[in-house]
């Protein structure tokens, strides 16, 4: 398990606070825009910054002074950062041989690592030869060589064609499932969190947004920002009765020929599994998802189902 108690961490003009904790096996996603903190928070964890306050606290053990290399953490950069020098098996075992591993223990666990990255028979490849996928792999083997007690990683998709993520998020799922050892993982990507995560935790500015599980940030947001961030979002503003706003996600709005709110499409989108409208009603502009084919200047009647209507808290500030 992984806790970050009370930590804090103050630059001229940003201040980090938050207080967060990982469990055994899980995969959690520190998600957030540039300059949110997530990164900030990740090097902390690693040992490559230093909180001002708090600890940090890995498996009953309190590693906040620790340098990097005592923490028993593996670490994925953005880059990767692969020797150029090294073919794939000498990258991944670097970590292996700075511990005094024998050999054969050595060659063995890197036969074990590509095959459960999916690159077998990779081992002698110089690593300019790879895709960039294939490089980022080849760095997720070599930060679990050693045997860490956790595996970090700061937005390893970042550098990657889009049309590559899907198989990589899938190969990354894979093997921590296998080894079921806790993951922290870094993006400013909505798609990336909801795939990947067991819990998310949302940052901005600074400060916890959010937290909870994908279904729970996708469908029951905290905050306004929180819902935005994690996809599109009708505000529906506060009434006399109760004065705080609420949400309501376009594919829970209900096309209704006697609906309770009456519209006129404005603008459509076509997405292939289905429409997206602009409609212009007494609560402002909304967004529609739907199957249904809808007319630019067509009038309709919307229903807002009370169980898909979320209230909205103001957004925690330090």
């Amino acid at each position: 398990m992984i806790h970050l108690s009370e930590i804090v961490r103050e630059y001229p003009g940003f201040r980090l606070a938050l207080d967060l904790s990982v469990a055994r096996e899980e995969l959690v996603t520190l998600l957030g825009h540039s300059g949110s903190g997530k990164t900030t928070t990740l090097r902390i964890l690693a040992g490559f910054e230093k909180a001002h306050r708090g600890a940090i606290i890995l498996n009953g053990r309190d590693v906040t002074g620790l340098p990097p290399e005592e923490r028993g953490l593996g670490y994925v950069f953005q880059d990767y950062t692969l020797f150029p020098h090294l073919d794939v098996g000498q990258n991944i075992a670097y970590g292996l041989r700075v511990q005094g591993r024998p050999r054969p223990e050595r060659r063995r666990r890197v036969e074990e690592l590509l095959e459960l990255v999916g690159l077998g028979g990779f081992g002698k490849r110089p690593v300019h030869t790879l895709s960039g996928g294939e490089q980022q792999r080849v760095a997720v083997a070599r930060a679990l060589a050693p045997g860490p007690e956790a595996l970090l990683l700061d937005e390893p998709f970042s550098a990657i064609d889009p049309e590559r993520r899907a198989s990589l998020r899938q190969h990354l799922l894979r093997v921590q499932r296998e080894l079921r050892i806790p993951t922290v993982f870094v993006t400013h990507s909505r798609t990336e969190a909801l795939y990947l995560s067991d819990r998310i935790f949302l940052l901005h500015q600074g400060v916890l947004e959010d937290q909870g599980t994908p279904r729970e940030l996708y469908e029951r947001p905290r905050t306004e920002y929180a819902a935005r961030f994690l996809g599109e979002a009708n505000i529906i503003p506060g009434s006399a009765t109760d004065r705080r706003p609420h949400m309501i996600r376009p594919e829970h709005l209900r096309l209704n020929s006697e609906g309770a709110l009456p519209g006129r499409v404005t603008e459509q989108g076509y997405f292939g599994a289905w429409w997206e409208y602009k409609v212009e009603t007494s609560l402002g502009q909304l967004t529609l998802t739907t199957r249904e084919n809808l007319s630019p200047g067509e009038a309709i009647r919307l229903d807002l189902p009370r169980e898909h209507l979320v209230p909205l808290e103001p957004s925690p500030r330090i």
